[in-house]
């Protein structure tokens, strides 16, 4: 019987080398994938910062477009404000003299 052990045992050892040799390939097809994976993540963060640098740098034009716009509204606003209280004043200041004037000679507006 040590024939028949030897070649149980020779046999046990081919099986246990060809399981060992199917897990090793099974666990270098797992590890690629893990690899092409993380690459493939690494691949979609890059894409996703360059998309938000690019939607950062958009709204910060437009943003910027506006408040000068707004800027430039504002400062067209006061300028006409400034012209518009001057126009009043200087009515105003005209029509004191007329008032004065009219005092002087006794003319009266006429009602």
């Amino acid at each position: 019987m040590s024939i028949l052990a030897l070649i149980i045992a020779l046999v046990a050892i081919i099986v246990a080398t060809l399981a060992l040799v199917i897990q090793n390939r099974h666990i270098a097809k797992t590890a690629a994938q893990q690899e092409a994976w993380e690459r493939a993540q690494q691949s979609h963060l890059r894409t996703w910062a360059i998309q938000q640098e690019r939607h950062i740098t958009d709204l910060e034009t437009r943003f910027t477009a506006e408040f000068k716009e707004i800027h430039e509204a504002r400062r067209k606003w006061g300028d006409n404000r400034r012209h518009t209280v001057r126009d009043v004043g200087t009515r105003l200041s005209g029509g004191s003299h007329k008032v004065a004037l009219r005092a002087r000679t006794g003319l009266h507006p006429a009602h």
